[in-house]
């Protein structure tokens, strides 16, 4: 896919998925799931002075994090239209595989739910540790795609699919995810340029359908 075409594509994907449904999702244990994500994400940056957030979206995690300058970036010119205002934040229209920012400018950086939709996911990662200064924190987080699809799977053969999964697609990485993530597949990509300090599954170790990744 052509960058034009992705950046089109993009956005009739944006528009279509939301992130703010999935926080206020009328299944308790979903919204459950995407806040205590959210709430892993901040404790992983909560010292840092200068954090960037790649895929910011529509602002949820970037608005809660606690530092002095806080940029948020989105190759989306839709989410960033929709970002809450605030002092001590910049917006940047921006590829996450290609960031616009001096090597070394932030001392922590965010990218939750993110590299499933990017075209070349290491390029992205290549790309914050460039950015974050040596020995700050990259905080990543990822669905677990086949326990996702394993758990849409036994939903659908019960007939509880549109019960349990109101406005969320059958397998999204048939639509909207480019690339089919789990822990194993993060860490080979991770290997020889970040260290990973500690994963958490989230909601639970015996549930982990989000991994956050420090």
């Amino acid at each position: 896919m052509k960058k034009k075409e992705f950046l089109a594509w993009n956005e009739r994907m944006f528009r279509k998925y939301n992130n703010l449904r999935m926080y206020n999702h009328p299944n308790p244990l979903i919204r459950y799931t995407e806040n205590k994500r959210v709430l892993s994400v901040l404790k992983g940056v909560k010292n840092a002075e200068r954090v960037l957030d790649v895929g910011c979206g529509e602002g949820f995690v970037l608005s809660r994090i606690n530092s002095k300058l806080r940029v948020g970036v989105d190759i989306s010119e839709t989410a960033l239209k929709r970002v809450p205002p605030s002092d001590s934040q910049i917006l940047v229209m921006a590829d996450a595989e290609a960031l616009p920012f001096s090597d070394s400018f932030f001392d922590a950086a965010v990218c939750t739910e993110v590299l499933e939709h990017c075209q070349n996911p290491k390029k992205v990662l290549i790309e914050l540790r460039r950015a974050v200064i040596s020995g700050g924190r990259i905080v990543l987080s990822i669905p677990n795609e086949p326990l996702i699809n394993f758990i849409k799977n036994v939903a659908w053969n019960l007939g509880l699919f549109g019960f349990l999964f109101q406005n969320i697609p059958r397998r999204q990485d048939e639509e909207w995810h480019l690339h089919s993530f789990d822990i194993n597949k993060l860490k080979k990509m991770a290997e020889g340029l970040v260290e990973i300090e500690l994963i958490e599954a989230v909601p639970f170790w015996f549930l982990p359908v989000r991994y956050v990744v420090f």
